[in-house]
């Protein structure tokens, strides 16, 4: 019995010996190595390796890109308990990609990847009972899973936003959508930026700020939202020149201190 403990201990150490070898050989750029003790780890079970192995083939990192096998070896990751493994199972199954779409099977793994305190799986899973896809429609159980994942998430905090604004599933309440829309702008989502932007350009849920919405306007329009854009250049004609300045000094200090941040998926349309 303690023969049996001490070999299964080394044979542990061995492993995450090897596998911390292959990680850095992976983010060295040394793909084929990776690879290697990557796929010899995987064949023994390490949930880890199997997890690697998945990522490599999902974006083609030393091998051919291939969604198919990246799916099998994220399930067995993922069956193992690998929480990152059950969400990018779970978004192939939204997605349909390398693998039949089928909502329902994505809002299982999801969920297992929720349960464990993944925010970005929180917020997916909230997006499906918002939605009815894979799962009864439940606008409650959505924004308990929003809710769960917004200190994390700008995209869940943006989402409720959505709710309050519209009055789905809760009662309809302006000035809450945009304190969360205001909190997922801060984050660097930009289509939050746009909302808040708008709402303080319309005195929608707050007080009319026509240099606060620009400033808004100006950093979603950097990051490549064409509504944006248009709003910002008509208040640009409609606001005096030192107003408009100082927006967009504000803009710039913001986007300077934010600089790489953001966040552009999971957003229920």
């Amino acid at each position: 019995m303690v023969m049996a403990v001490l070999r299964a201990a080394r044979r542990a150490a061995l492993e995450r010996g090897t596998y911390g070898r292959a990680r850095r050989a992976f983010e060295m750029g040394d793909y084929g190595a990776a690879l290697a003790a990557f796929a010899t780890l995987a064949e023994a079970d390490h949930a880890g390796a199997q997890y690697r192995l998945g990522v490599m083939h999902d974006e083609g990192f030393g091998v051919a890109r291939d969604r198919a096998r990246a799916a099998v070896w994220y399930r067995r990751a993922a069956e193992q308990g690998h929480v990152k493994a059950q969400f990018n199972l779970g978004a192939m199954y939204e997605r349909g990609d390398g693998v039949a779409r089928d909502c329902a099977e994505a809002a299982t793994w999801y969920q297992r990847a929720a349960e464990r305190g993944v925010s970005r799986a929180r917020n997916q899973l909230g997006i499906l009972y918002f939605t009815g896809a894979g799962v009864p429609l439940d606008y409650a159980a959505a924004r308990r899973w929003w809710s769960m994942a917004a200190p994390r998430n700008a995209l869940a905090r943006y989402n409720l936003g959505l709710m309050h604004h519209h009055g789905t599933g809760v009662p309809r309440d302006c000035a809450m959508a945009a304190r969360y829309y205001r909190q997922a702008a801060e984050r660097g989502l930009a289509e939050a930026q746009f909302r808040i932007g708008l709402m303080l350009y319309e005195g929608e849920g707050v007080a009319r700020d026509p240099a606060g919405a620009l400033m808004w306007l100006a950093i979603a329009a950097a990051r490549g939202h064409a509504a944006s854009d248009q709003l910002r250049a008509d208040l640009l004609e409609a606001l005096a020149p030192t107003l408009s300045a100082a927006a967009h000094r504000a803009a710039t200090a913001w986007m300077a201190e934010h600089a790489g941040e953001g966040e552009a998926a999971g957003v229920v349309a």
